[in-house]
């Protein structure tokens, strides 16, 4: 029985053009490498910043690790963000593309091999595109005297597309920006509800300290969390939901795998008591469905990104010690509760809105072949020049006609979102 929970994100780094089985891991391997060369550069800049010298290396890790301080809190971010550059970087390096576009899928169609997406493969190989704008090159290859067919069957009972099963193509998509600013009204209005339960069942753990400095420091403070936490919850998305999920969903077929072995190097990252580590573990798992549900990273990275600014904000504010490793159980219970409440209510406007939270199968795509199925043709040219007395534009015999060599897609009907996968809804193809 095959899952309900969708795989078309997984599918997205083994989809790519010029796969092979090891590259993700050298993917993996060429980003760690990178980003230990990159975090020690940092952390010589900043011992550069503060004068230090080799002698002083305690007070350099104290001064470091203080998150109280603006030189702390200031290469903490920076630390977290440089995983995405260096991503990017490594992705380069690998796939000679970019990561940012494997946010969310695209499409999911089209048969591997076969030549018979070719927007699809615009989309994914700009150049071969360019080169082969109406991706006729495998047609004319494999059909020559310009038949309709390909050596692969006689096309007359089927046979065709029986050969030609395989599975379908997961095409990147890039950001899709009103679903990512959809969900990241809604995640303040969750935790803004958050506050008030906080603030109803433990007034302490909101009540701002009477001996809160108000100067530079803390107004710097508060601009360096406004404008670096966004990038900090987006690399965290990148690198433990969106590089980890696809490397090993490029391996193994079942998304459980995918969901939960990224789940304890994300914990590792968090210094917290155990309860706190669990309630980490908990956002892991919630943000990873959320990520297969919706086909993409847009509702992790907006309540990752409204949870880090509420609690480095509002510690910040209320004069909290952001070094503490103990968690209140008032706010443990409200921590936990925020993103299982937000992806309910993600799943069910997402169920409610049916076509807009999946990206349908292309035209190209070949499903079972049964009773009752449709089986979709393979688009030919319809217009040859057959030779002399054929005009060419004229639709030579037995092939078919633009409008059914080009089929219009027809989006999903209403329901489940347990299937392949938005579009233009979302914010458009990006």
């Amino acid at each position: 029985m095959s899952p309900r929970i969708p795989t078309a994100y997984l599918r997205l780094l083994r989809d790519l053009p010029g796969n092979r089985w090891f590259k993700p891991a050298l993917l993996v391997g060429l980003a760690a490498l990178y980003y230990l060369v990159f975090l020690v550069g940092l952390l010589t800049v900043v011992a550069v910043w503060l004068g230090l010298s080799a002698d002083d290396v305690d007070t350099a890790v104290a001064g470091i690790d203080d998150l109280n301080t603006v030189t702390g809190l200031l290469t903490m971010l920076l630390s977290v963000i440089l995983m995405w550059p260096t991503l990017e970087l490594a992705m380069l390096t690998v796939y000679q593309r970019w990561f940012f576009p494997l946010i969310s899928v695209r499409r999911s169609g089209g048969a591997a091999g076969s030549g018979v997406n070719a927007e699809a493969a615009a989309a994914t190989d700009p150049a071969g595109a360019e080169a082969d704008p109406d991706g006729l090159r495998a047609d004319a290859a494999a059909d020559p005297a310009g038949t309709g067919f390909d050596g692969r069957g006689d096309g007359a009972d089927g046979s065709w597309a029986q050969q030609t099963r395989a599975r379908p193509n997961s095409v990147p998509g890039g950001m899709r920006w009103r679903l990512l600013g959809r969900y990241l009204l809604l995640s303040l209005v969750v935790w803004a509800v958050g506050l008030v339960v906080l603030g109803i069942i433990a007034p302490e753990t909101v009540a701002i300290e009477h001996g809160v400095a108000w100067g530079h420091q803390l107004a710097l403070q508060l601009v360096l969390v406004l404008l670096l936490v966004p990038l900090q919850a987006m690399s965290e998305e990148l690198v433990f939901r969106g590089l980890a999920m696809t490397v090993i969903g490029s391996w193994m077929r079942h998304p459980a795998w995918a969901l939960l072995l990224p789940i304890p190097l994300f914990v590792a990252g968090h210094i917290y008591d155990v309860p706190g580590l669990i309630s980490v573990g908990i956002f892991a798992v919630v943000m990873g469905v959320l990520t297969l549900k919706t086909n993409g990273l847009e509702a992790a990275i907006a309540f990752h990104t409204v949870n880090n600014l509420f609690a480095f904000g509002f510690g910040i504010i209320a004069g909290t010690d952001l070094n503490a490793t103990d968690t209140p159980p008032a706010v443990l219970a409200v921590g936990t509760a925020a993103p299982i409440v937000f992806a309910l209510v993600v799943i069910l406007d997402a169920r409610r809105r049916g076509p807009e939270l999946r990206v349908p199968r292309t035209a190209g795509t070949v499903g079972a072949i049964g009773p009752g199925a449709t089986v979709a043709r393979r688009p030919v040219r319809a217009h040859r020049d057959l030779g002399p007395g054929t005009p060419s534009g004229v639709p030579a015999p037995g092939l078919p006609s633009h409008r059914e060599a080009h089929p219009r897609e027809v989006p999903p009907p209403r329901g489940d979102l347990g299937r392949d996968v938005v579009e233009d809804s979302l914010g458009g193809w990006i």
